[in-house]
């Protein structure tokens, strides 16, 4: 509590127990008197006061609006909750939001009395205690005994063919170790354990991957940027009449000579083989040393 005469003279108190102060030595006078608090508004947060001689009681009754509700928000692995979007709720009444500090320390500032529940906002998260932490605030400021621990967090992604077009049956690796397969929309969904870096990679049979490397993933991450698909496994087989299949080169060229280097490949002992190559226009030849062979294929995609 402040008291400033008209003349710039201050005189300082605090309140104690019950809401009483008072001032010492205050000459005869007029006076605005102030009150203030770090955290705490008040309906009323100056008046013009009267000093007459001896003692003058303040008619004035500075009511505090609210007071402020403390806590915290953690990871299930021991770090802090940083940027967790935290509401305070109240059964019937208003709702109140703040985000955590780097600390994983939240504050709400300016609650009425009343008993609350306080969550993380958001249906991505799994949370323990699952129905949010419970805290009664009286004529006070309030701590938030119980931590919100995060278990972890939903967010999806989705691999895409070289068209664009969702793929099905992919499996999403996370920093090697598989974590989720798209549906049949190419769609996935990741569940970290904590906000951090990753590498996130994806495989299938007969078509090479995108990786996203050293990728940042939070719980303010609205998606996974896409991964798509560089490469197609082009496959065939040689048949000779009179000779074996086995050990051939099949030779596979862009018809765009700019398009890239030609690349090479064994036929199995069926005469099988297999490339991996980017979407395009290609043109194969097969040859074979101990038969003077050299066939020229048509025109491939």
């Amino acid at each position: 509590m402040t008291l400033k005469s008209s003349a710039g003279k201050i005189y300082s108190a605090e309140t104690v127990a019950g809401g009483a102060f008072s001032f010492k030595d205050a000459p005869q006078g007029t006076y605005t008197l102030t009150a203030s608090h770090p955290k705490w508004k008040f309906k009323t947060a100056s008046s013009e006061v009267v000093n007459a001689f001896g003692d003058s009681a303040i008619k004035e009754t500075f009511g505090v609006l609210g007071y402020d509700v403390t806590g915290s928000v953690g990871w299930a692995t021991g770090a802090p909750g940083a940027s967790i979007t935290v509401l305070l709720k109240q059964s019937g009444g208003k709702q109140l939001k703040t985000t955590t500090d780097a600390a994983g320390v939240y504050s709400f500032d300016s609650v009425a009395p009343g008993d609350y529940t306080v969550v993380v906002d958001g249906k991505n998260f799994e949370v323990a205690p699952a129905k949010g932490a419970a805290v009664t605030v009286t004529h006070g400021a309030a701590k938030v005994s119980e931590a919100l621990t995060i278990k972890s967090f939903s967010i999806k992604g989705k691999v895409l063919d070289a068209a664009g077009e969702g793929v099905a049956g992919v499996d999403v690796m996370v920093d090697g170790k598989k974590a989720a397969t798209t549906d049949a929309s190419g769609s996935y969904t990741l569940k970290p354990e904590a906000s951090g870096t990753f590498t996130i990679s994806a495989s299938k049979e007969h078509m090479e991957f995108g990786t996203l490397s050293r990728y940042e993933i939070s719980s303010q991450l609205r998606r996974i940027g896409s991964i798509s698909a560089e490469k197609y496994s082009l496959c065939g087989e040689v048949a000779l009449d009179s000779a074996s299949s086995s050990g051939l080169t099949v030779t596979v060229k862009p018809a765009n000579a700019k398009a890239g280097k030609a690349q090479t490949s064994k036929t199995d002992a069926k005469g099988k083989f297999c490339l991996l190559l980017p979407v395009g226009d290609y043109t194969a030849s097969v040859s074979g040393s101990s038969a003077s062979l050299h066939l020229q294929s048509s025109r491939c995609l």
